[in-house]
Parts: C-alpha cells; sequence; structure tokens
C-alpha cells in the first residue's frame, strides 16, 4: 500500500542568529502527567539563552540610577517598577541598605552580598530588592531551580508584580532542565493575560523548542493578526510538521543529551523529514513523553505507524486513542492512511 497521506520532507534550517519565539499549552497534560524531574537532563540551549537575557535584565543585570563615589552607575536586580531603595546613596550608617549589597554584587564580592541583604530580610522579609539580590546569587552559582522557586514565591507576596516574577520563574526552570513546569506557568499567565503578547510569544517558543508545535502555531496565529513575526515563526506556521530544530546531520537516537536538548518531538521530527521513519518511530517509542500519555507524542505514532505501513500496529493504535488527540493533525494522518489502507476513501473525507 504505498498511497499514503505524506508531507514534504525537508528539515528547515534556522540561522542561530534569527530571535526565537516561545508558547502556551494550555492542556491538562502538563499539569496532571508532568515527566520525572530527570528523564530530560540537559544543558540550556539557544532557545533558553536568549530568555534568561531577559531574565538577567530584570534580576541579575543591576538597575539603574546607583552612582557610587567614584561617579559610575552601577546596578542591580530589580523587577520593572521597582525602586525601593534602588536611587538611594551609600549610607554612612552602620545599617547597610540594598544599595550596599547591589555593589557588593556588583564588585563580585557575593559573600558579602548575601549577608548584607541577609540582614535587611531579617528587619524586612518582604523587601523585594533584597530577595531579588538572593535570586540573582543563586543564579550567579548557576542554581536556576533554586532561584525560580524564590521567584514563584516573591510572586506571592508581591502581586503587583507577579506576571513578570513568575515569567522570570518560567525561564529558569526551564534552564534547569524542567520545561514542564516552564510551560505550565506560561500557559497560566497567558490564560490569566491573553493580551500579553510578549508571554504568548515567549509559550510560543518554548512549545516550539520541544517539538509541540501545533500548541505553539495556536499562538502564533492569534499573534500573527496583532504583531509581526519573524520569518522563522512564518514558517513555521506554513508547515508545522517541519522540525523547529536545526540538525546538521541525522540526529542519533541514541544520543539522549542531544533528544533531551532538542526535544523528543523535534528529533522525531527531524528523522521522518529525512525518510528515517523506523529511527524516528523507535526513538518516540521508547520515549517518556510517550509513556506519559501526551496526546501529541500519541498521535505523531500513528502517523509514523502508517508512514511505517505497519497496519496492524496503526488498527490497535486507533482503537486505543483518546479524544485529546484529535486536536493533532498527526492523528488525522494516521487515521487517514489507515482508512485507505481498508478501502474507505469516504471515511477519509
Amino acid at each position: 500500500m504505498t498511497n499514503l497521506i505524506r508531507v514534504e520532507r525537508k528539515i528547515v534550517v534556522r540561522d542561530a542568529s534569527e530571535p526565537v519565539s516561545m508558547a502556551r499549552s494550555g492542556k491538562e497534560w502538563f499539569k496532571q502527567k508532568p515527566l520525572p524531574a530527570n528523564s530530560l537532563v540537559r544543558r540550556p540551549c539557544y532557545r533558553t539563552m536568549r530568555f534568561c537575557q531577559c531574565i538577567l535584565l530584570a534580576i541579575v543585570t543591576l538597575g539603574s540610577g546607583c552612582n557610587n563615589q567614584s561617579g559610575n552607575n552601577e546596578s542591580m536586580p530589580t523587577v520593572a517598577g521597582t525602586d525601593a531603595e534602588s536611587g538611594q546613596q551609600k549610607s554612612s550608617l552602620p545599617t547597610q541598605t540594598v544599595y550596599d549589597a547591589k555593589q557588593a554584587y556588583n564588585r563580585g564580592d557575593n559573600k558579602l552580598a548575601q549577608e548584607i541583604a541577609r540582614q535587611i530580610l531579617v528587619r524586612d522579609p518582604d523587601n523585594l530588592d533584597a530577595n531579588l539580590v538572593v535570586v540573582a546569587l543563586a543564579v550567579r552559582r548557576s542554581e536556576p531551580t533554586s532561584a525560580a522557586e524564590m521567584l514563584m514565591q516573591l510572586a506571592e507576596t508581591h502581586p503587583e508584580k507577579k506576571i513578570f516574577l513568575q515569567a522570570q520563574a518560567a525561564g529558569l526552570f526551564d534552564q534547569g532542565g524542567d520545561w514542564q513546569r516552564a510551560i505550565e506557568i506560561m500557559a497560566q499567565i497567558v490564560q490569566r493575560h491573553p493580551d500579553q503578547m510578549d508571554m504568548r510569544r515567549s509559550l510560543a517558543g518554548l512549545l516550539n523548542s520541544r517539538g509541540f508545535r501545533f500548541d505553539a502555531n495556536e499562538h502564533l496565529r492569534f499573534l500573527a493578526g496583532r504583531i509581526s513575526l519573524t520569518p522563522r515563526e512564518l514558517i513555521a506556521l506554513i508547515n508545522p510538521l517541519l522540525t523547529w530544530e536545526s540538525f546538521p546531520s541525522k540526529p542519533d537516537i541514541n544520543d539522549t543529551e542531544l533528544v533531551a536538548r532538542s526535544g523528543t518531538l523535534n528529533v522525531v521530527a527531524a528523522l521522518r523529514a529525512n525518510g528515517d521513519v523506523r529511527d524516528a518511530l523507535n526513538l518516540l517509542d521508547k520515549s517518556e513523553l510517550l509513556r506519559s500519555g501526551h496526546p501529541a507524542a500519541i498521535a505523531m505514532r500513528g502517523w509514523l505507524l502508517s508512514l511505517n505501513q505497519d497496519f496492524e500496529a496503526l488498527t490497535s493504535w486507533a482503537a486505543g486513542t483518546n479524544n485529546d488527540c484529535q486536536r493533532y493533525p498527526a492523528y488525522w494522518l494516521g487515521l487517514g492512511n489507515l482508512m485507505l489502507h481498508l478501502q474507505k476513501p469516504s471515511a477519509v473525507q
């Protein structure tokens, strides 16, 4: 049976200098069926680094308006709109201020910055600037998850800054390898603030980076009528079945670091686009994503089975899917190929 539904076999090669977008899942799977924290241990990629640049601008980059005695402008961890003590001149009093902690941080004196911030927080536990010094120090120590947890706590005690603090926490969770939590946080932000275009774009890019192309494109379509999209985002809209990540050569399905870093579904898409359907199917079948029952992975498996012309397994797959899979194009491609095999063209239509 060769009359199968296919798409163009091609891998999109991206320019590493292109800006990356990000996105919402909005699906209960991310909340109810998170993957084990150790299932995808990966190093930060370009997408993560770009998002973390935004975090560092708001948290680690030291704020403006603080002039030291030498006349140099130095900055400190801050969130947009937070100005508590940020412009204060260095105090000559024994009690040290957030400004002193900021200057110690700028000089690289982490121990002193930590001690000053601790003393301030003993007096004023809810001091946002002092807490952000502690967050910045955690980031500097390469403890993104710890920093993210602190930001989530601050978001509850500072509701006026909640959206920004949570978005920054999401970026740090992603940097630490917990992309499921990052997606969940960003999805909640977008649900509460649907007109926050930057947040929606960040969610779309995050989803794309893990290979959830259809979920990401839901947000890109929303953005397309309101803001300008990058060429990469437009290409993603035109062909949502192509891989978001680029690979210089055929991905090795046994390279766990590569798969974790690039996202299982991105590697699967690259293999499928190059005609390596069996490798794509083997990788997907062994993935935690499929074992956890993610509907996007289940839908993709059906399409791969149809391309591999394994119609016995495809029939079993069709009988075991649920309604959540039906939102994904791969589900209908797999089911359509099954109906063609069963010589039921009217069912395909």
